[in-house]
C-alpha cells in the first residue's frame, strides 16, 4: 500500500472519473450477467418468445393523437329558488343519480313562519271582502228600489197630466188640477234625481270592493308563492346523471339563483379526441370505434362516431389535427366527466391478411425491421408495412406465412446471428 509522497493530479483525476460511472459500470455489469445466464441456462442460445406467422382477417383502424377525454352533452345547473340556509346534502360529488332524487335540503323555518302570517292575513282580508260585498249587494238592491219607485212614480204623474191636458182644452178639467199635477211632476222628477244619486254612491262602494278583491287576490299570490317557497327547499335532481361539482356546504348560506349543483346526463357522454389530418379521407360519422379507458384497463367499450369537425386545427410548424366526438354504445358504470380514454376507429377490414404483432417491428434509418429464427439463429429481415391498428400491422412483403418472428426485439443480447431458443406463443 502507498502510505507517503503526493499522488499525481492526473491518477487523482482518473480515480475520481471511476468513482463516479461507478453505477452505470454496475448496471452494464448486470445486464451482461443476465444475458450470459439466459444463455448458459439454455445451453443452445438465448431463450427468445415467438409466433409462428399465418394469416388472418385484420381491423384496420385509425388511432387519435393524443388522450381523449370523457365530456357529457348536456349539463344542468341546479339552482336554489328561495334564499335560505342549507342543512343537509344527500350526495357527493361524483355521485350518480336519478331523476327526482333528492340531492339537498334548504331550511324551512323563516318561510313557514311568513306562510302562516299570510294565511292569517288572507283569511282577514276575505272577510272584510265577503262583508263589503254584502253591504254592496244589500245597496244595490235599495239604489235600484228606489230608482225604480221614483221612475214609476214620474210616469204615473206624467200619464196622469197628458190626460188631464187633453180634458182642461175640452173644459171638463179646471186649470187649479192641472197646476197641482205639474207641481207633483217636479216633486217626482226631484225624487228621481235623488234617487238616482244612489249610483254614484254605488259606483264609489263598488271601486271599493274592486280594490278589497285585488288586496285579497294579491295576498292569494304571496300565499302561492310561499308555498312554492316551501316546496323548494327541499331540491331534487331534474335529470338521470352524474354530479359534477358541488358548490355550497352544509350550514351556509344559499342566495336565490345561485347554484347548488352541477349534474351531466349520462345518456349524453361520449369521447372528444384530435385525428391526424392524413386520416381525414377515412374517417366519417357512424364509424364504430373501440374505446379503452384508464379507469376500466380490463375492458373495452364500443362507440360510433356522431360528428367530425369540419375544421382542421394547428398553426405552422405544428402537427394539424381535426376533432372528433365517439358516445358511447353502452354507458359504463361509474364514468366520470373527465376521464381519459384512448379510442380506435375501425375504418375497414383485410381479409386473409399476413400481419404481426405492431410491437415487434423496429425501424432503422425509416426501414421496419423484424427479428426472425431461422436455423436456430436470430435472422435480421427488412419488411414493407402496410396497414395496421392498434395491435397489429399488415406485412406486404419481407415475410411469409409459417415464419417464426421473435416478439422481443429490444430484449438484452439479441442480435443478427446470434444463437436463439425459440419458445412459441399464441397470437
Amino acid at each position: 500500500m502507498y502510505r507517503g509522497g503526493n499522488i499525481h493530479p492526473e491518477i487523482l483525476e482518473e480515480l475520481s472519473i471511476l468513482k463516479k460511472k461507478k453505477p452505470l459500470i454496475l448496471i452494464f455489469l448486470a445486464v451482461g450477467a443476465i444475458v450470459w445466464f439466459i444463455y448458459i441456462k439454455t445451453g443452445d442460445g438465448l431463450d427468445v418468445p415467438t409466433i409462428t406467422l399465418k394469416r388472418k382477417d385484420l381491423l384496420v383502424t385509425v388511432t387519435s393523437t393524443s388522450i381523449g377525454t370523457v365530456k357529457a352533452e348536456v349539463e344542468r345547473q341546479i339552482i336554489s329558488e328561495v334564499n335560505a340556509r342549507l342543512i343537509k346534502l344527500y350526495h357527493k360529488e361524483g355521485d350518480i343519480v336519478r331523476k327526482g332524487e333528492l340531492l339537498a335540503e334548504l331550511s324551512d323555518e323563516s318561510i313557514i313562519s311568513r306562510l302562516k302570517e299570510a294565511e292569517h292575513q288572507l283569511r282577514a282580508l276575505e272577510l272584510r271582502y265577503n262583508s263589503r260585498e254584502l253591504s254592496f249587494n244589500s245597496l244595490q238592491r235599495e239604489v235600484d228600489l228606489e230608482i225604480d219607485m221614483a221612475q214609476n212614480r214620474l210616469d204615473d204623474i206624467n200619464r196622469k197630466l197628458k190626460k188631464n191636458l187633453i180634458l182642461s182644452k175640452k173644459g171638463f178639467v179646471a186649470e187649479e188640477k192641472i197646476k197641482d199635477l205639474e207641481f207633483e211632476k217636479q216633486t217626482a222628477e226631484r225624487e228621481l234625481e235623488k234617487a238616482l244619486l244612489g249610483k254614484e254612491k254605488l259606483a264609489a262602494e263598488e271601486r271599493q270592493l274592486k280594490a278589497l278583491s285585488f288586496e285579497v287576490q294579491k295576498a292569494k299570490e304571496t300565499l302561492k308563492e310561499l308555498k312554492r317557497d316551501l316546496s323548494n327547499t327541499r331540491i331534487y335532481a331534474d335529470l338521470n346523471g352524474v354530479i359534477l361539482e358541488i358548490i355550497p356546504k352544509e350550514g351556509g348560506m344559499v342566495n336565490k339563483g345561485a347554484v347548488i349543483a352541477r349534474i351531466a346526463d349520462t345518456d349524453t357522454f361520449y369521447v372528444e379526441a384530435t385525428i391526424d389530418e392524413a386520416d381525414a379521407g377515412r374517417v366519417h360519422p357512424g364509424q364504430d370505434v373501440n374505446l379503452m379507458l384508464d379507469a376500466f384497463p380490463e375492458r373495452n367499450f364500443k362507440g360510433r362516431i356522431k360528428w367530425v369537425s369540419p375544421v382542421v386545427l394547428g398553426k405552422r410548424l405544428e402537427a394539424r389535427t381535426f376533432r372528433v366526438k365517439v358516445v358511447f354504445l353502452e354507458v359504463p358504470e361509474n364514468l366520470k366527466v373527465g376521464m381519459s380514454a384512448d379510442m380506435e376507429i375501425i375504418v375497414g377490414r383485410l381479409e386473409n391478411a399476413l400481419s404481426v404483432p405492431t410491437q415487434v417491428i423496429f425501424e432503422r434509418k425509416g426501414k421496419g425491421y423484424v427479428y426472425l429464427v431461422e436455423n436456430g439463429r436470430a435472422s435480421l429481415k427488412e419488411v414493407q408495412r402496410g396497414l395496421s391498428n392498434w395491435n397489429y400491422t399488415e406485412i406486404k412483403s419481407g415475410l411469409k406465412e409459417g415464419d417464426r418472428v421473435i416478439l422481443t426485439p429490444d430484449m438484452p443480447g439479441i442480435k443478427n446471428g446470434i444463437k436463439v431458443v425459440a419458445r412459441d406463443e399464441h397470437y
